[in-house]
């Protein structure tokens, strides 16, 4: 099921966090183990489409701007243009129901690493092992990614994200 970031009350008092089981990177431990749960090869895939992203040079953004269909490379991230990607991929364990949501599917987390899974392993097997033309993987993670944002089939970019009220991302109105 679903995993209820909402209700993280051990992270309140850091007194009793070893009394509660917690860490400072408890809530990252879960979410990333929802993934290699998944499949054995997802967490993987994950980091095979982060770094083939985050490769992209300045010259090249127009092509990671299209394919995840933000308005500006800035969009993708501040510090790295995979940063939408694994921000998208955080929120899903969250969301990760055995129904539809939002147009998300039944177990999005299971959905996403058999979309990534699948591509990764076509892209080895056309290059022999390597992942050095990860185009169709970087697709795969973009189409996750408006999954996982609710942006899928939107003609409209979406605009950069940006910290608002909690920590909590918001998209930029201006």
């Amino acid at each position: 099921g679903a995993l209820a970031s909402s209700a993280p009350i051990g992270y309140y008092d850091r007194e009793a966090w070893e009394a509660h089981g917690v860490t400072p990177f408890t809530w990252s431990d879960i979410a990333t183990r929802d993934y290699d749960e998944a499949h054995p090869d997802c967490l993987r895939a994950i980091h095979t489409a982060a770094s083939a992203i985050d490769a992209y040079g300045d010259d090249d953004m127009d092509e990671l701007v299209v394919a995840f269909n933000v308005c500006t490379p800035s969009a993708l991230g501040p510090n790295r243009p995979s940063e939408l990607f694994l921000y998208a991929l955080e929120s899903l364990p969250q969301l990760d129901y055995p129904y539809p949501v939002g147009g998300r599917p039944a177990w999005p987390v299971n959905y996403t690493c058999e979309a990534l899974v699948t591509e990764l392993a076509a892209v080895e097997a056309a290059n022999d092992g390597n992942a050095t033309s990860p185009l169709p993987l970087i697709k795969a993670a973009a189409r996750v990614t408006k999954m996982a944002m609710g942006t899928e089939g939107s003609s409209d970019c979406m605009q950069a994200l940006v910290e608002g009220p909690g920590g909590v991302a918001q998209r930029d109105s201006s």
